[in-house]
């Protein structure tokens, strides 16, 4: 279920409109030294031509992880990307063990609340809720 590792494996589409998921990607962009991902903003050209030819939702309430012709959301992606960072690799298999459902449940929730977490924009996310 991981993904091969090596330069540039995947593709991360992420809200490029919220502080929590800039902070995200700046985490990752720190941790990602092979440069295994390509980072997109969801609303970005190229990012809603992927969400297309992905056949997923133009504006999905979730991180996408593009790997080897598949598309992961929420959860999934968050422990797909994880395996693929050396140091972090641990979180992501620990995350893996825990029931999709209740993953994806958590996720839905810390997704619908995230605003309340961003900072570097007045605590406020971009995004309309859900």
């Amino acid at each position: 279920m991981g993904m091969a590792v090596g330069p540039r494996v995947a593709t991360i589409l992420f809200d490029g409109d919220c502080g929590v998921c800039a902070s995200w990607v700046r985490w990752l962009r720190a941790r990602d030294g092979d440069h295994r991902f390509r980072y997109l903003p969801l609303r970005s050209e190229e990012g809603q031509a992927l969400l297309d030819r992905f056949d997923l939702p133009r504006s999905p309430d979730s991180v996408v992880l593009l790997a080897h012709g598949t598309a992961t959301l929420r959860s999934e992606a968050i422990a797909g990307i994880l395996r693929n960072i050396p140091k972090w690799r641990w979180a992501g298999r620990l995350l893996a063990l825990v029931p999709r459902s209740i993953r994806d449940l958590a996720y839905r929730i810390f997704a619908r609340h995230r605003h309340r977490f961003a900072s570097g924009n007045g605590g406020a996310c971009a995004l309309p809720e859900h």
